[in-house]
């Protein structure tokens, strides 16, 4: 088989890997170094909420002084939030700071909401603003995460940058083919945040886990890889980046090695068949209605 390239071709000319490591609720800095310099990881994902930045830098700091990774090697992601839309610029310089970085690659709206936040800014005002940091070498590329149809297609019609990718809730049980046929057609990339299905285990009695199935178990046993590995390669079969998340460097290695294989398509078919109903684990639906989103 033909070696699969392991970027994306985003709509602005730069690439993104396919594969990036997830570093929510990470509090240690040593699996993401070693997710970098072991592992093999160039694509970092994180966030201002997520209040590790300071351990991504320090990180990404150790890696490039090994002399086993470049600056420009790697594709650094990280997201404004909401409380933060009066002033992305600062929000982004604070970032920066943590990260001990010039530039991001990829800069995100976290959320299209202005919850918790006295500062109403509408998504017409807040992307110029955002457009201005691509304009002043601080972000390489601009995206946004969990925007439905709706409020990406408000934002195409105006945006100068446009997004090149949407980071969304993804995964067998969560499948939003809808959402990703239309960013598809407007030469978005999705992003797959919580890949694998995987419910913490505070969620695991309520939500059904994945791992379980049999069928993918079969499909798994058949290609010689985990029903993880199975899980990652069918948001890769779909088009989307993925970013699982793991602090096991064994598990790291697993994680990047879902390219030397392909899905046969009733198998990519069964695990699009999945989605009975929208099984969210980051943010359920119900939880929609609180939010006081742009639109």
């Amino acid at each position: 088989m033909e070696a699969e390239s392991t970027y994306y071709q985003l709509s602005n000319g730069k690439k993104m890997p396919k594969i990036g490591l997830g570093t929510y609720r990470m509090d240690q800095m040593e699996p993401i170094l070693k997710g970098i310099t072991e592992a093999g990881f160039r694509h970092i994902d994180t966030a201002a909420r997520y209040d590790n930045e300071e351990l991504v830098g320090e990180a990404i700091s150790k890696a490039i002084k090994s002399g086993k990774v470049k600056r420009e090697d790697l594709f650094i992601a990280t997201k404004l939030w909401h409380t933060d839309y009066g002033n992305p610029e600062k929000a982004l310089r604070e970032s920066l700071s943590k990260l001990n970085l010039d530039y991001v690659d990829l800069y995100m709206i976290h959320w299209p909401a202005m919850f918790f936040s006295d500062t109403k800014i509408p998504l017409h005002k807040l992307w110029p603003a955002l457009e201005s940091l691509v304009d002043k070498g601080l972000v390489k590329s601009l995206g946004i995460s969990n925007f439905n149809v709706q409020l990406l297609s408000d934002l195409l019609l105006y945006a100068l940058h446009k997004p090149v990718c949407n980071q969304i809730e993804l995964h067998p049980y969560c499948s939003q083919s809808e959402l990703l046929k239309f960013m598809k057609d407007q030469g978005i990339v999705p992003v797959a945040y919580c890949p694998l299905g995987r419910p913490t285990s505070e969620e695991a009695e309520n939500i059904s886990d994945v791992k379980k199935d049999n069928r993918i178990k079969e499909i798994a046993e058949k290609h010689g890889k985990s029903v993880y590995q199975v899980i990652l390669r069918w948001g890769i079969e779909r088009g989307c980046g993925v970013i699982p998340k793991s602090t096991n460097v064994d598990h790291q290695k697993l994680d990047l090695e879902v390219l030397d294989f392909k899905l046969d398509p009733d198998e990519i078919g069964y695990l699009s068949s999945l989605e009975p109903q929208e099984q969210r684990i980051c943010c359920k639906l119900k939880d929609f209605n609180e939010y006081d989103l742009f639109a």
